[in-house]
């Protein structure tokens, strides 16, 4: 059976996820997503469906998953967007020391991962 998707939840879905997960005014997430205020109110209200390709924007430029805006699956979303926030006020706060000082350690913890599943593809390799 086709899934019908529901105008009024996936706006209610975008609110909350608007207002709750990121914390912004209308005219804040418009400016997030590339979307006009109008058109982001529109569908917030259910006025309309937004079309898939709009929908993939939003989501991309949240880094929310169409699933939650779709389906409302979110097992996962609040904890990574609280993780978000928390980094960002991390980061308007800092001076510009503790950013150089905050960047290294990101970078080093990257590049160590890379390190670390570059030898686990090794040890892989060299048991074929």
């Amino acid at each position: 059976m086709e899934e019908i998707i529901d105008k009024i939840l996936l706006g209610k879905r975008l609110r909350y996820a608007r207002e709750d997960f990121l914390g912004e005014s209308t005219k804040a997430f418009a400016e997030r997503v590339g979307l006009s205020e109008r058109y982001i109110g529109q569908i917030e209200r259910g006025e309309f469906l937004i079309p898939l390709h709009k929908l993939a924007q939003i989501s991309s430029r949240t880094n929310i998953d169409m699933d939650f805006f779709v389906f409302g699956k979110h097992e996962d979303i609040r904890e990574d967007l609280v993780l978000q926030k928390r980094l960002h006020t991390i980061i308007d706060r800092a001076n510009p020391d503790e950013l150089k000082i905050y960047y290294n350690i990101l970078t080093n913890v990257k590049n160590f991962e890379e390190i670390i599943k570059e030898n686990e593809k090794n040890k892989y390799n060299d048991k074929k």
